[in-house]
């Protein structure tokens, strides 16, 4: 068995541990958040627009069609918020999502208003829901988002 230099050993060690030949992972550009996001924002506008037509047919209550848009929109928020963001924008994208969820807790507040068929606690909610998207669509639109930018 030959022996080698300790640092030599080490250093082969190293290359081994971090694969050999392997790329470092790809840097986010907002170019390709903004496709990711976008095609998410899509996706959910095609389920929200769904529940809508279907529940004008089907006698579902304001609240079952709430709860369905709450839902579809948290999945989406979470969706977003895994998605690799460019560090220079970062700030911005973690404020927006945190935004996101802000709306889908006064989607939640509307569900709840027409679940005690309080019109008054509706009309707040609602009117609460679209002052942040419309602030949230901004944001979006100076992002790129602009499938996410619906307000």
């Amino acid at each position: 068995m030959c022996k080698m230099p300790l640092a030599l050993a080490a250093a082969l060690a190293a290359i081994a541990a971090t694969g050999c030949g392997s790329t470092p992972a790809p840097v986010a550009t907002l170019t390709h958040f903004d496709a990711q996001s976008n095609a998410i924002c899509v996706r959910l506008s095609q389920e929200q627009a769904a529940i809508e037509a279907r529940s004008r047919f089907s006698g579902e209550t304001g609240q079952t069609v709430w709860r369905e848009i709450v839902a579809v929109s948290r999945a989406a928020d979470v969706k977003v918020k895994a998605l690799p963001t460019p560090s220079a924008q970062a700030g911005t994208i973690e404020r927006l999502i945190a935004a996101y969820f802000e709306e889908a807790r006064d989607e939640d507040n509307i569900a709840n208003a027409y679940g005690s068929g309080d019109t008054a606690a509706v009309e707040t909610a609602y009117s609460n829901f679209i002052g942040l998207a419309r602030r949230d669509a901004a944001v979006a639109r100076s992002l790129g988002m602009i499938a996410c930018a619906k307000a």
